[in-house]
């Protein structure tokens, strides 16, 4: 499964500078590499470029291809392509592409690299998010009310947790299954609605 990235990390000069910087070293280190970006999806489900080096196409098959199955892609024709899923759980936030010329990504050493620095973006990439996440929560919590508020308490009945898990493990299911705060929790209200 697949997640829109927020708007407010895709916006974000400093997240797009770091993963630059992860794209810029890719470029640096790989042979034979002379492209790199991570590729993540908005909210309309169009891939964009947070950050680019060498303008990289991003309808390229590889990348499609790990966007679908969740694995790392390599292809051959006529220039060599390798795209790492970046993966949270079971949750593709994007994919760390890259491309060179003919036989780049062929030995182990280019593959273990791409996938080393597609591992700094992905974790960059999920912090971002959950940041992120944790001021949208404080914003949403303040407008939702009643519905998170119920949803909280029935968390809190179910796992026998506080408050702040409750909240927490809220947004962090809201966040996985790419809804909103809102959706999430009229989905476990309605959990304990009995079957009509």
């Amino acid at each position: 499964m697949s997640a829109a990235v927020p708007g407010v990390v895709r916006q974000d000069e400093q997240v797009r500078g770091g993963l630059r910087s992860m794209a810029e070293l890719a470029v640096a280190v790989i042979e034979g590499c002379d492209r790199a970006a991570v590729v993540v999806a908005d909210d309309d489900g169009r891939f964009t470029a947070l950050a680019d080096v060498g303008e990289l196409d991003l309808g390229a098959q590889a990348v499609l291809d790990a966007v679908r199955s969740g694995r790392s892609q390599c292809l051959e024709a006529p220039e060599s392509w390798m795209a790492v899923p970046l993966v949270v759980g079971r949750v593709v936030l994007g994919v760390f592409a890259l491309s060179g010329t003919a036989g780049t990504f062929t030995d182990h050493r280019s593959q273990r690299l791409g996938d080393d620095v597609a591992q700094h973006a992905t974790l960059a990439l999920a912090a971002a998010c959950l940041m992120a996440t944790g001021d949208e929560l404080s914003a949403v919590l303040a407008e939702a009310g009643d519905d998170v508020d119920q949803a909280h308490g029935v968390i809190m009945a179910r796992s026998r947790c506080g408050a702040d898990t409750a909240a927490a493990q809220l947004a962090s299911d809201a966040v996985r299954q790419g809804r909103s705060l809102d959706e999430m929790a009229a989905t476990v209200i309605a959990s304990t609605q009995p079957a009509a």
